[in-house]
């Protein structure tokens, strides 16, 4: 610093300034994790965005809110349950770094979308703390395999009677339990029929008596489903498919079904009519399931009747 007093007679002397560094707090940023359905997203470091200005500085710890929705916890035994003394996060709970990665989200089962959020906030290795930020959990929708339940029966067909009904109550859905997937729609059904002896075998399907011969195939008069047959054997595989018909229309036309044979002399004993498979337009994108076996299955007894004998000549 030099003084000068207008004179010509000037002064210098050196004054050390000393800058003292002090802690800055860290930053992170809001994020949007992504799962798929049903699945568990499990937490990195990197997810929660720290940064930090201080040379040397390094994450220490996250602080988190209670999650709005599905479960937030850190698996301490990574068996991917909350249990053991395990709990989920509330307000303010802290997880050391060395834990971040045993943080895991959970959503309910079967939801889809934007499902939920917690706030969060970053701590350095010198204690000093950031500001509120968000992380969001982003679910995608995988397809759920189509489900199928039905009452079922034991009647028996005789012989000139009446065909019988196989079976009541069915309930039919899509798989889900959150109404995601209520624009998918049932494209195809399978049956099969057991000890199929008689060419005049068939099930009344949809309005159409679809014959239990094989390589059978024919358009039903109610829902233009197709109806194909094969027999090997002696048991009938019926695929019912259609581009696609609402649950309650499936529901409809399986406690609609029934079984008749025209023949003058049935083959008597049993038919075991099992439906196995249902199946949807939902997709398999990301592990989505399509398809679902199932045993439903109704026995028939077939009865013959003893017909009146028949005589030719003339009377005398």
């Amino acid at each position: 610093i030099t003084i000068d007093d207008g004179t010509n007679s000037a002064v210098q002397d050196t004054i050390a300034v000393t800058i003292n560094a002090q802690n800055d707090a860290p930053t992170a940023s809001d994020k949007t994790v992504t799962a798929l359905e049903d699945a568990t997203y499990t937490f990195s470091s990197s997810d929660f965005g720290f940064t930090d200005v201080d040379s040397g500085a390094s994450l220490k710890s996250v602080t988190l809110q209670a999650a709005t929705a599905g479960t937030l916890w850190v698996d301490s035994d990574s068996n991917g349950a909350v249990n053991g003394g395990e709990a989920a996060v509330q307000n303010n709970d802290v997880v050391l770094t060395a834990n971040i990665a045993k943080l895991k989200w959970k959503p309910a089962a079967d939801a889809s979308g934007t499902i939920g959020t917690f706030a969060f906030t970053v701590t350095d290795n010198n204690d000093a703390a950031s500001g509120s930020y968000t992380m969001t959990l982003s679910i995608t929708a995988v397809n759920d395999e189509p489900t199928l339940t039905a009452t079922t029966a034991t009647p028996t067909f005789n012989e000139d009677g009446a065909a019988v009904s196989l079976y009541s109550n069915a309930a039919a859905g899509y798989g889900d339990t959150d109404g995601s997937e209520s624009a998918d729609r049932i494209n195809s059904l399978t049956f099969t029929v057991t000890n199929v002896a008689d060419t005049t075998e068939y099930l009344n399907v949809d309005g159409t008596a679809c014959d239990l011969t094989n390589g059978n195939s024919e358009t039903t008069s109610g829902n233009s489903m197709t109806c194909a047959v094969t027999v090997s054997s002696g048991t009938a595989t019926v695929t019912l498919t259609h581009s696609g018909l609402t649950s309650a229309a499936i529901q409809t036309i399986i406690d609609a079904m029934t079984y008749e044979n025209s023949d003058q002399s049935p083959t008597t004993g049993s038919r075991v009519v099992t439906i196995t498979a249902i199946g949807d337009d939902g997709g398999t994108a990301n592990g989505g399931d399509n398809s679902k076996s199932v045993t439903i299955a109704s026995t028939v007894t077939v009865a013959s009747l003893n017909d009146a004998p028949t005589a030719s000549g003339s009377a005398t």
